[in-house]
């Protein structure tokens, strides 16, 4: 199964091309073929490709009570647990 954590875009070339995102622990590289985003943009990204970019909402507002970001943590601690 494979597992993607939202990160935050923190930096974004002049053509748009590539992304810096933050993942709270660390920094990758990423690139970004047929979407536009920008610095503050939360993305998921698989095999150094930016796939998607989330909605703000989801990102983790107190709206709906952390959104991805929470459900991403309980999830990576569940599986800590089976391990």
């Amino acid at each position: 199964m494979c597992f993607t954590i939202p990160g935050k875009v923190v930096f974004v070339t002049k053509d748009t091309s590539m992304a810096t995102v933050d993942y709270g622990s660390e920094m990758r590289e990423a690139k970004v073929i047929g979407q536009k985003i920008a610095v503050g943009d939360y993305v998921i990204v698989q095999a150094h490709f930016v796939v998607q970019n989330m909605p703000g909402p989801a990102r983790g507002s107190k709206k709906n009570g952390g959104g991805l970001a929470k459900m991403s943590l309980r999830c990576s601690k569940m599986q800590q647990r089976k391990e």
